[in-house]
């Protein structure tokens, strides 16, 4: 056999990049050095650079998309290279996802089958050596979408050339259903062939179709990595098993074993297992299994063993109910089916704990009151011997699906306070109490609470925005009151008379009946519970003297200056005057005087045989105007 050379997992560190980034696996022989790596996450944007002795003797990537189509490769063949190749929308994005994790174990043992396939993914290299050159350092680099992820360092003593390990044990097992072979994978992940030899002939013949992979977790007493089901019946067999490398290449045969496949089948085990605990039964049932002639119960108070059947006949249904034992003690239990041929193995062993399950009776006469600091309930006491106190849930629907326990402790007594801030009374609150035991077993929920705390919070005073004085009323405006329970608003003097008679639905309000001067005015916002805002703010409206003045004795008269104009106006309040005239010739009021104090005025810019009209507007001291009568006079 042609020397085998040893696949080396190497000792690596890492450089920005996390522990398993990539794998990396050599293989030394007398000429070369011969690489495959595996990155932990493969697409087609990985590529890969490769220094010996800090000279980089290769940059590895991918074959392109059009080479492979160029070169005639398969549609599946380039899909595994290209998952992602025509992807156009999310759809495709998905079944591609899906694709990569279907085609990623055969990626990495097609890899391992064919140097040319890990070439096409750009994960081989064979770079030639010497004896001579001794200890090489080479460094691979990994990089995603020309980013650098990942750095391994890689140390080769060309002198060390020896033959892979083979498998030291193989175990064989024959039964019904043909031989089980496992074997020790000493630690190491690795794929293997299995090789068999009938009664009747000389040479061994490989029957796994693919390589078989095998990992440390599965251990020599675990899950099984091949079955021979070609035997036939009460025929023999020798095995022996080779470990593969990265590289297809394989050790020398194990030891050879030799196994036989019975003539009678043994029971199946039983399977899936249900148990059920109660303080009245411990209830066991299980999957059906055809074809069997019943089952067996064993049970022990020990683990390890101590086992005994507990049933005096063959159990024809998948379920057992036991009902001779202790409360408070752990109970194993495994089950067997039975045939012709014997008993099967034991199932898996279960543990049952017969525990006091059942429950208190339910709190009775439930009640609460509304407290200065909360909600204090009630409820009459239970009678049991064993029982151990109360829980209160509350919750803020009634119908909830999940309650918030509120007591830390279990309660010993018959009543709870429930501490609750007296601004909290927006929500109804729903409370329901449970009985406990000692063994923690609770009694279904008494009947449901519904306490509403009482509203005691007024809103806050509404603020003045807007107000308007006329000569015969005050309008006032004001924020609205965005509250829940708003109900109206009120205004009042402040004095205390109250000024609407109605609640004041709107934020706006007419004082007809203003006096002269200051008025002052406190507006209040109520809820629908009564609660009043604190009349804290007082409003101040000025509302002022708008009595028009009186206007006497408007008379004009002629003189060689001009047209001579008097009036009269005993008011206290008379502030000034202005004079507006309009002619025959126009029928618009001119201002001719501008403001004057005095009661009198000569208009010297008029011409003869002109008709002339004046209007006075008189005003008083506090901005009043009052517009005269309109008065006539022809100047010639």
């Amino acid at each position: 056999m042609k020397k085998l050379i040893l696949l080396l997992i190497l000792t690596i560190s890492f450089i920005e990049a996390q522990d398993k980034s990539i794998e990396v696996y050599a293989k030394v022989s007398e000429e070369s050095v011969r690489f495959k790596w595996i990155p932990k996450e493969y697409t087609s944007s990985n590529s890969y650079k490769l220094y010996k002795n800090d000279v980089l003797i290769a940059s590895l990537k991918p074959k392109a998309y059009e080479d492979l189509v160029r070169e005639k490769y398969s549609e599946d063949y380039i899909h595994v290279i290209y998952p992602f190749r025509n992807v156009k929308n999310l759809d495709d994005q998905i079944l591609a996802f899906k694709s990569e994790q279907q085609v990623g174990g055969f990626r990495v043992l097609r890899l391992m089958q064919d140097n040319t396939f890990a070439k096409n993914l750009g994960q081989f290299y064979e770079d030639k050596i010497q004896k001579s050159d001794g200890k090489i350092n080479y460094r691979l680099e990994l990089f995603k979408n020309q980013k650098k992820i990942a750095s391994k360092h890689i140390v080769i003593e060309s002198q060390k050339i020896s033959s892979l390990d083979k498998v030291s044990i193989v175990y064989a097992k024959g039964d019904s259903d043909g031989v089980s072979l496992n074997w020790d994978s000493k630690n190491s992940y690795a794929f293997y062939n299995v090789y068999r030899k009938l009664e009747n002939e000389t040479t061994f013949t490989k029957i796994t179709k693919t390589p078989i992979y095998k990992s440390p977790a599965q251990s020599t007493k675990g899950s099984v990595p091949f079955v021979d089901k070609e035997l036939q019946k009460g025929q023999k067999a020798w095995y022996y098993v080779t470990k593969l490398d990265m590289f297809y290449e394989e050790s020398e045969p194990s030891k050879e074993v030799q196994a036989q496949r019975f003539l009678y089948q043994k029971p199946p085990v039983v399977k899936n297992i249900f148990v059920k605990n109660s303080d009245k039964k411990i209830t066991l049932r299980w999957e059906k299994i055809s074809n069997i002639d019943g089952y067996n119960v064993y049970r022990s108070m020990n683990y390890n063993g101590g086992y005994q059947k507990i049933n005096e006949a063959p159990i024809k249904e998948e379920a057992y109910f036991d009902k001779d034992f202790k409360v408070g003690q752990n109970y194993y239990y495994y089950i067997t089916s039975i045939n012709k041929h014997g008993e099967s193995f034991a199932s898996v062993k279960m543990l049952a704990y017969a525990k006091d399950a059942s429950s208190p009776s339910i709190p009775q006469n439930c009640n609460y009151e509304i407290q200065p600091n909360g909600i204090s309930l009630s409820w009459d006491e239970n009678k049991e011997d064993d029982l151990l106190g109360y829980r209160v849930y509350m919750s803020m629907e009634e119908n909830a699906t999940t309650w918030s326990l509120i007591n830390k402790e279990v309660i010993q007594t018959t009543k709870f306070l429930h501490e609750r801030p007296k601004t909290l009374s927006r929500n109804f609150y729903f409370y329901h109490i449970k009985a406990v035991d000692k063994s923690f077993n609770e009694s279904a929920m008494s009947k449901i609470l519904r306490v509403k705390l009482p509203d005691v919070t007024a809103p806050k005073q509404p603020v003045l925005l807007k107000s308007m004085s006329y000569p015969s009323k005050i309008t006032l405006e004001w924020g609205k009151t965005l509250v829940y329970d708003f109900s109206h608003y009120n205004v009042y003097k402040k004095d205390g008379t109250k000024c609407n008679k109605e609640p004041l639905l709107r934020n706006y309000f007419e004082d007809k009946n203003p006096q002269i001067g200051e008025n002052h005015y406190i507006i209040t916002a109520v809820d629908i519970s009564g609660n009043e805002s604190p009349k804290q703010r007082v409003d101040t409206i000025v509302l002022q003297d708008t009595t028009p003045l009186h206007v006497e004795n408007f008379i004009l008269k002629k003189d060689d200056k001009g047209v001579q104009i008097t009036f009269t106006c005993k008011d206290e309040e008379y502030s000034g005057f202005e004079l507006l005239r309009s002619s025959g010739n126009d029928s618009k009021y001119y201002n001719i005087s501008n403001f004057q104090t005095t009661k009198s005025f000569i208009d010297t810019s008029v011409s003869k045989n002109t008709n002339y009209f004046y209007m006075l507007k008189v005003y008083d001291k506090t901005g009043n105007i009052t517009q005269s009568d309109v008065v006539s006079i022809r100047y010639e």
